[in-house]
């Protein structure tokens, strides 16, 4: 699959695919004190494809949390994911 190139142009729709940001996720000062467990799912699915389901939106049409469909039970804001192209790569 291919990573889009503008984030900010392309920001999320309900029904996109992303995988996770890892880099930006793990780079956060606080990410050695998360939750083991959600520490577990970021390493585990480093090379996942997700679904996206627009938990929360802001007026600007920017997604606030994202939930991915495979997996509801984590929220993410949009910078921690990056947006695929279906069928590329």
């Amino acid at each position: 699959m291919k990573i889009m190139d503008d984030p900010v142009k392309d920001f999320l729709q309900e029904g996109d695919k992303v995988k996770l940001n890892i880099s930006r996720i793990k780079s956060r000062k606080d990410y050695s004190r998360l939750q083991p467990e959600y520490k577990e799912f970021i390493e585990k699915n480093e090379d996942s494809v997700f679904t996206v389901h627009i938990y929360k939106k802001r007026g600007n049409d920017f997604a606030f949390l994202v939930e991915l469909t495979e997996n509801p039970k984590w929220l993410f804001i949009e910078s921690d994911l990056i947006k695929v192209k279906n069928g590329e790569g």
